[in-house]
């Protein structure tokens, strides 16, 4: 999780360990959620969205994903605090009794999430009832501090699309990039990364920007030093297995970079080595970043935390 007053390379690791708790939560019928379709913008529906991809996102977060245009940071963060009491008045979004930051970080450390009627109301919108739904729940903090982490880095490669400066051709989520594949032995495995995404490079010349003729496809981990490096090792493994299996390469034709961001420069030496020498052969599928090198990948395809 991420404080952006704070270093941009490392997560901020200040949620309480005890039990976070969801405050009281409306119920409606079904004729009043869809009187609420009527009541809501489209950028509404584009953040109750991004709240169920992700199912938990700080205020500052959300500002950057929806208000980032208007012209000061005073108008952007009350006009953001504004549509968010809305859809929590609407009972469709919720927010966590503690904040991530403690109160001096004010209203940007609120985390929301959706409501159940907020789900219902995205069934009737999209007509997806038959799609899995991430269910609301007091997340313990490991769990609380990983999603948000995820958050963070789709949320910072689309500010580089926003901005011109990738394509983000394809972006999966978690549960959303599932794969499941039959291994060598025959038994059927399942890869679940944090992220599955695709960009491309734009290039800008005299008439412009635009995309270059060749994607990027990466599958990104997030690691907070909260597992042992052998833990990290046997997801590697995994990734592995998949490659072997041929599965990735016939949905997409190349088999993606596997990239694990990691909290700060010594985590990466250590994930470094522990890659390197568990893998020896296999050392280039993979790479080991912090925060602070992800625009660099992004932008020239140049990982720097490559094992060796």
């Amino acid at each position: 999780m991420m404080n952006r007053n704070k270093d941009s390379g490392s997560f901020d690791s200040q949620i309480s360990q005890e039990a976070v708790a969801l405050k009281g939560i409306r119920r409606f019928t079904r004729s009043e959620v869809v009187g609420l379709l009527g009541r809501l913008s489209e950028r509404d529906k584009a953040l109750l969205h991004s709240l169920q991809d992700y199912r938990y996102l700080l205020t500052g977060q959300i500002e950057r994903l929806y208000f980032h245009k208007l012209g000061s940071s005073r108008a952007r963060r009350r006009t953001t605090n504004r549509s968010l009491q809305k859809l929590e008045g609407l009972g469709l979004t919720a927010s966590l009794e503690r904040r991530i930051g403690g109160v001096r970080a004010g209203s940007s450390s609120f985390v929301w999430t959706l409501t159940p009627i907020g789900h219902r109301l995205l069934d009737l919108v999209d007509d997806t009832a038959s799609k899995a739904r991430k269910r609301s729940y007091e997340p313990t903090y490991t769990f609380l501090q990983h999603t948000l982490a995820v958050a963070e880095v789709a949320i910072q490669l689309t500010e580089h699309a926003m901005r011109g400066r990738i394509g983000l051709l394809e972006r999966q989520v978690e549960a959303d990039g599932r794969r499941a594949f039959t291994n060598t032995g025959g038994s059927v495995s399942a890869l679940v990364p944090d992220l599955y995404v695709v960009t491309t490079p734009v290039t800008k010349g005299k008439s412009g920007s635009s995309p270059a003729d060749y994607e990027d496809h990466w599958f990104i981990e997030i690691d907070l030093a909260t597992e042992s490096p052998a833990v990290v090792v046997r997801k590697c493994e995994l990734y592995l297995a998949y490659l072997r299996s041929g599965e990735e390469q016939k949905r997409s034709g190349v088999f993606p970079l596997v990239v694990w961001v990691v909290p700060d420069s010594k985590r990466q030496t250590t994930l470094v080595d522990h890659i390197t020498k568990n893998l020896p052969d296999d050392t280039g599928l993979f790479s080991v970043i912090t925060l602070g090198q992800l625009t660099n990948l992004v932008l020239t395809g140049e990982p720097d935390g490559r094992p060796a």
